[in-house]
């Protein structure tokens, strides 16, 4: 399989939709089947079971056990927490406060960053939400450089992208890597629903295709 011709400063709408359709077309067929059983627009709230779902899909072997016993004995101590939480989040107005909702849940109480929080929204409604990730977030700054230099021109079918990825200044690591970062997420979503809209694909795909891409 080639790799999807890269995108330009002149890409047409067009030219976009076929970049995220040939991106997330290499993503792992069957790598999301676990989180089938529990995908379910617009979910009220997930209980103990799903959650743990979700930490073994998304978290590493390093932490997995960890967080997974953790949110274990967080339910013993306090059985409704978990329910309480999703619920509050997933009814959420913003995407700010649809994350915020989740932190006193374990696994996810560190306020700074999104990654896992994003990943148990995307799951309780793909069509609303996308995950975060250091690999998604790279695309976007690449689409944000790449489509930068165009004429600022409100007739411009990828105008409001542009100015959305214009907002979207994630702050690198050590690395030159880009942290799924709390407050860069609000400005994420925004870029995935805006490429979703101009392309005519899901929101999934588009964010499938943004880590596939990794920046490219």
């Amino acid at each position: 399989m080639s790799t999807p011709r890269p995108l330009a400063s002149s890409s047409t709408a067009g030219e976009l939709a076929q970049w995220v359709t040939e991106w997330s077309e290499r993503y792992p067929f069957g790598y999301d089947d676990v989180l089938t059983p529990i995908t379910r627009p617009p979910a009220k709230a997930f209980d103990l079971d799903e959650l743990i779902t979700i930490y073994r899909w998304k978290l590493g072997d390093q932490w997995k056990k960890v967080r997974i016993d953790e949110l274990r004995a967080h339910h013993v101590a306090l059985p409704t927490a978990i329910a309480t939480a999703t619920s509050a989040a997933f009814a959420a107005a913003s995407d700010a406060a649809a994350l915020a909702a989740l932190i006193p849940i374990p696994g996810m109480k560190n306020s700074k960053l999104a990654a896992v929080r994003s990943t148990v929204l995307m799951v309780a409604d793909p069509d609303r939400w996308s995950p975060s990730d250091k690999m998604a977030n790279k695309s976007v700054v690449m689409l944000r450089d790449r489509l930068a230099p165009r004429t600022i021109n409100p007739a411009d079918p990828l105008h409001k992208l542009v100015v959305l990825l214009g907002q979207f200044r994630p702050v690198p690591d050590s690395k030159g890597g880009y942290p799924a970062c709390a407050a860069d997420w609000p400005t994420y979503m925004a870029c995935c629903r805006e490429i979703s809209r101009i392309t005519w694909l899901s929101l999934r795909t588009v964010d499938r295709a943004l880590y596939e891409a990794r920046g490219r």
